[in-house]
């Protein structure tokens, strides 16, 4: 009930495009599983206190996967969107037993949000519409105004990721509301850019993580097939060819518009499937990325005393508290 796991012992080297990795054994617990279609393959959300990925081993039909099931994993990191990326060299399923040490290591599978804070939805809900409301083009504000509207009402509890940044409810309006306002501030410091469209791409970038996660935090069925940048460019295609029937944007802002979203990763290795070609979309991308950090760091830091160092494996170094967090949460009030 394994393939390759017990051929793939801790210690073992493994060379790839010249980088030599280690192979280290985990143990972690099935969160959700789906086939890769025409593939001889299987996705597995898998979880425990150090990591929350998903893996695509081959399929064993003798392993019955179930929501739940403790999996161990052989597994390299690499470095893939700037972040520790588990990627699986063999797995063994429920072949010997785990102990009780072994279980509280993993943890449980509820509970992905961070639950020390929610985010005022209402206050940050008005911040957008301030925000929005800055765009001179009407035609293209109509038509950011009216996508908006779908996603209302899930804006107001879902996460922005399952792990790493604004991993709490409302974390996707927080996160959303602060990439615009930074890219104001930076777009605003120059005279040859269109502002317009800034901030309709900052707006967007990140909306389609509603249907990439579900509301617990967790990956959702269709973010194991697709991202929400996939999803966010599909349904901008339907919304200009199809549904949207106000006032048409011209077909150059469309496409620019897409761009942004395409881009907004900056890099291929960060899950980007274009790199920023305009300065609009290098603007769009800067803003959400500096948030993202700003997010790593002040969570990183918020315990930790006064120029003391504290290290985090997604910034990866030791990184210093050069000033006392005024509170725990991480807002725009400051």
């Amino acid at each position: 009930m394994a393939i390759n796991y017990n051929t793939k012992a801790e210690g073992m080297t493994y060379t790839k495009n010249d980088q030599v990795y280690v192979i280290k054994h985990g143990i972690f617990r099935v969160i959700d599983f789906a086939p890769v279609p025409d593939e001889h393959k299987i996705k597995i959300h898998i979880q425990n206190k150090d990591y929350d990925d998903i893996i695509i081993p081959f399929v064993d039909e003798n392993v019955k996967l179930e929501q739940g099931s403790i999996i161990r994993v052989a597994y390299i990191i690499e470095k893939y969107q700037g972040q520790d990326k588990l990627v699986c060299h063999g797995y063994e399923l429920n072949s010997l037993p785990v102990d009780d040490a072994q279980l509280q290591y993993v943890g449980q599978v509820s509970n992905y949000i961070l639950k020390d804070q929610e985010v005022d939805y209402k206050f940050y809900k008005e911040r957008l519409i301030t925000y929005l409301n800055i765009i001179q083009d009407y035609n293209l504000k109509a038509f950011i105004n009216y996508i908006l509207g779908d996603f209302e009402q899930r804006l107001k509890t879902w996460p922005a990721a399952v792990t790493v940044h604004h991993n709490i409810k409302g974390g996707l309006i927080l996160h959303t509301t602060n990439v615009v306002r930074n890219a104001i501030y930076i777009a605003k410091l120059y005279s040859d850019i269109n502002l317009d469209l800034v901030i309709a791409g900052a707006l967007l970038h990140d909306l389609c993580k509603v249907y990439e996660y579900n509301e617990d935090g967790s990956v959702s069925q269709e973010g194991m097939y697709k991202d929400h940048i996939t999803m966010m460019v599909s349904k901008l295609h339907d919304y200009y060819y199809r549904m949207y029937t106000g006032p048409s944007i011209t077909e150059v802002d469309f496409q620019h518009l897409c761009h942004i979203v395409l881009s907004h990763h900056g890099k291929p290795e960060w899950g980007s499937a274009k790199i920023p070609a305009t300065k609009e979309a290098f603007i769009v991308h800067q803003s959400d990325y500096i948030d993202t950090q700003m997010y790593i760091y002040h969570n990183a830091l918020k315990e930790t005393e006064l120029f003391k160092t504290n290290y985090n494996k997604y910034v990866g170094t030791h990184i210093i508290q050069t000033k006392i967090a005024p509170s725990q949460n991480y807002d725009l009030n400051s």
